[in-house]
């Protein structure tokens, strides 16, 4: 597991003490930690759709439990890292479920050269870019960074398909089953870039319970191996999309034309390597 993993991971917890014991131990990078400010199993949490109504008045309690205790309480204390959204904060997510949803390409790709109000959703918006084919290679970022995985390791599946999710430090986090997913899928076209022996052929007409059996098989069985088009295609020799097709579904968007694809340009992931520069520096303090 990346050592950075811990600083990069989103965490989320209740308080300002526990927010800072957080930061002390883990310096995690900018936008890494959301502070819950409001415990809400106490005081007043009428049925209210004003989110404004709603912050002045559980405001209003925890303020009057703080000064009891010799303290003060307001939410502006928490305005960068708290859980509590404003009203641009709700307008933006409302925006980036447009752009994910849209099947238009140029949407998230303007979206990602924007800022935003929420930038770790801003950031895992626009890491959604490297999930199109690369004009060279035809692999999204997924596909390659299997592919590397099976040309520096190989052998089991699991463990190829393991690695590549927990090797991923990227806002774009990766289920492990889709990446086993796609590594399946790299193994069945009609010029695989891999091979996967030693495994059981997957039908989905086999009953739920024994499916779990086959496919338990299949993870821990299979040992993957790069072949002459996954080398080819790797070394930017070939193009996966030229090869193979695609079907494919990025949030929206998809993805069936292999003759004119919507390949991801270096201008958009240059974008995004600064956005990860971004990320990755230390934070002030």
């Amino acid at each position: 597991m990346n050592g950075d993993f811990l600083g990069s991971a989103l965490h989320i917890v209740l308080g300002g003490s526990a927010g800072g014991t957080m930061w002390q131990v883990l310096r995690p990078h900018r936008g890494r930690l959301l502070i819950g400010e409001d415990e809400l199993d106490c005081g007043p949490a009428p049925v209210i759709d004003d989110l404004d109504l709603w912050r002045a008045i559980r405001e209003w309690f925890l303020n009057r439990v703080a000064r009891a205790n010799g303290m003060e309480f307001s939410f502006d204390d928490y305005a960068e890292d708290g859980l509590l959204m404003t009203a641009s904060q709700l307008d933006e997510l409302r925006r980036a479920w447009r752009v994910y949803t849209s099947d238009d390409p140029p949407d998230l790709a303007g979206y990602a050269a924007g800022t935003s109000v929420l930038p770790f959703l801003h950031e895992a918006l626009a890491e959604l870019l490297l999930r199109y084919p690369d004009r060279r290679t035809g692999l999204g970022i997924i596909d390659e960074s299997l592919l590397r995985t099976v040309k520096r390791r190989g052998g089991p599946a699991l463990r190829v398909a393991g690695e590549t999710a927990a090797f991923n430090d990227s806002a774009d986090r990766w289920h492990f089953f889709y990446v086993f997913y796609r590594l399946l899928r790299m193994a069945d076209p009609k010029t695989p870039l891999v091979t996967l022996t030693g495994r059981t052929k997957f039908e989905f007409a086999i009953p739920p319970p024994q499916r779990v059996t086959v496919m338990h098989k299949m993870i821990c069985d299979g040992e993957v191996r790069l072949t002459r088009l996954g080398e080819a295609v790797l070394a930017g020799e070939l193009n996966a999309v030229q090869e193979n097709g695609i079907d494919d579904w990025i949030g929206g968007v998809h993805l069936t034309d292999a003759d004119r694809p919507p390949f991801r340009e270096a201008a958009r992931c240059c974008s995004i390597r600064c956005l990860r520069a971004r990320r990755a520096a230390p934070r002030a303090g």
